[in-house]
């Protein structure tokens, strides 16, 4: 368990500028929905990213923010968010995420 709660926005910084990155992992790492808001701003111009694995996070909450990071995002083949305690609103903004994309596989 790491906690990182509160670091979301300079990750999703990050991610903005880092060009080799292709795999990040943030399991159990006390996330919450605007952690994930601020990395899903890096993600929708991440051009090297292809796997990310948020699970075991409380991030109810960032589905939509995920969702149109998506629809701008070309490199990304793996989202895993197993346990985030997403409800059915943040299933909708994922969901027009994932109909517009076609990188993930």
């Amino acid at each position: 368990l790491n906690d990182l709660k509160g670091s979301g926005e300079v990750f999703g910084e990050a991610l903005k500028t880092n060009s080799s990155l292709k795999e990040l992992k943030m399991k159990y790492c006390t996330l919450n929905a605007e952690d994930v808001k601020g990395l899903a701003a890096g993600l929708a111009v991440s051009t090297s990213l292809t796997s990310l694995k948020l699970d075991s996070n409380d991030i109810e909450g960032s589905g939509g923010s995920f969702g149109e990071a998506l629809k701008s995002n070309s490199s990304l083949k793996e989202l895993s968010m197993l346990n985030c305690f997403l409800d059915a609103a943040d299933g909708k903004g994922l969901a027009a995420g994932l109909a517009v994309t076609t990188s993930l596989t």
